[in-house]
């Protein structure tokens, strides 16, 4: 299963953290956190590399996001193992050919 890696128009890996800001605007918190520097708004967390400044990470958690597969923010761990046919046993699952959940 391949996972989104573009919202509101930003790509991880492509998208300088200078167009971001130029979009979003101002962030709530930036804070750093080894090779990264994480932007903080309301209803997501965007993170760029220190040495290139492209988005590394993009973190939603509006509550009303769904991706285009039907997975959203807050669903319930039961319906994660349905649609990935797996048992999750920790806080999150991490799939590690694709991207987290």
């Amino acid at each position: 299963m391949i996972f989104e890696h573009t919202y509101r128009n930003i790509e991880v890996g492509v998208t300088p953290i200078h167009e971001v800001l130029e979009q979003l605007g101002k962030p709530n918190k930036i804070t750093e956190h080894n090779d990264n520097i994480h932007y903080l708004f309301s209803g997501m967390k965007v993170a760029a590399l220190k040495s290139t400044g492209k988005v590394s990470t993009i973190a939603i958690n509006k509550q009303s996001y769904v991706d285009s597969k039907g997975i959203g923010v807050g669903f319930y761990k039961v319906r994660l193992e349905s649609k990935f046919r797996v048992k999750i046993r920790k806080i999150c699952f991490v799939d590690e050919t694709n991207g987290i959940v």
